[in-house]
């Protein structure tokens, strides 16, 4: 597969380790831990008041000693595991569209004319991509969401910023160490971890949030510890919560005249 279109999938999927002083400190005293575990209560209860579905208009930059490259389109989102990226030119063409869950995706070249079916993880291996983009959890990554489940440990954190909540690794995801402020209850720094190695973080950052609005949506996210020094910056504006919030609208229908190929 060409380069042009390898990069566009790369941010599509950004869209979508290394060695660092850990910002968490050792010890943590029984009223933090005891703090972390209400705060992780809280953000559930915030996050079942959130409408399941986002869209909105995205860009994205990466850089790394190769170079700079950078897509714009728009994005939709369910959570936990369903998502649609759309990239565009510069007059708002669509050039190609990504869509699938934690069972299987679509891409649609409008250039080519062709509509190629996989995994996320055999997307990743056809354009030689880092296997950490091949998760379905890019919903609850880009709207700044925390697992569904109770946080295995508590500690502080160095800088004073907030507390840092952890989540264990199951068959089908990696650790998650998450940095959460208790004032605002916002997410500030997401770290994925594969064995006790750094694979991808996410750093957060917010506008003025709307008093009547729960759901906190992050309008900037960095994204790092990628191959060769990579760092992606995601903006997102002009967010809306479809009340059609269904699976269907996460499949692409295959425009007649293209041609089908399989990853499988």
């Amino acid at each position: 597969m060409n380069s042009a279109l390898r990069n566009i999938v790369l941010l599509a999927l950004f869209i979508l380790g290394g060695c660092t002083p850990r910002p968490w400190s050792n010890s943590t005293t029984a009223l933090q831990e005891e703090s972390g575990r209400r705060l992780a209560v809280a953000l559930y209860n915030q996050q079942h008041l959130c409408p399941p579905c986002l869209a909105a208009d995205i860009k994205a930059i990466a850089e790394n000693s190769f170079g700079r490259r950078g897509a714009q389109g728009y994005m939709e989102l369910m959570v936990p595991h369903a998502f649609k990226f759309i990239v565009s030119n510069p007059l708002g063409q669509p050039l190609f569209a990504f869509a699938g869950d934690e069972k299987s995706a679509q891409l649609i070249n409008t250039t080519e004319r062709l509509a190629t079916e996989g995994t996320l993880e055999e997307f990743c291996n056809a354009f030689e991509l880092p296997k950490s983009l091949a998760s379905s959890n890019w919903p609850l990554w880009l709207t700044a969401r925390i697992p569904e489940e109770f946080p295995v440990a508590v500690k502080a954190d160095r800088k004073k910023r907030g507390l840092w909540l952890f989540f264990s690794a199951s068959k089908d995801q990696n650790e998650e160490c998450l940095l959460v402020t208790p004032e605002k209850k916002q997410l500030l720094t997401r770290i994925i971890k594969e064995k006790e190695r750094t694979i991808l973080r996410l750093d957060y950052s917010y506008s003025q949030q709307n008093p009547a609005q729960p759901c906190p949506q992050p309008t900037d996210i960095v994204l790092s510890g990628l191959d060769f020094g990579t760092t992606a910056t995601i903006t997102i504006s002009r967010p809306e919560h479809p009340t059609d919030c269904r699976i269907k609208r996460f499949q692409l229908p295959v425009p007649n005249g293209y041609r089908r190929e399989s990853l499988r």
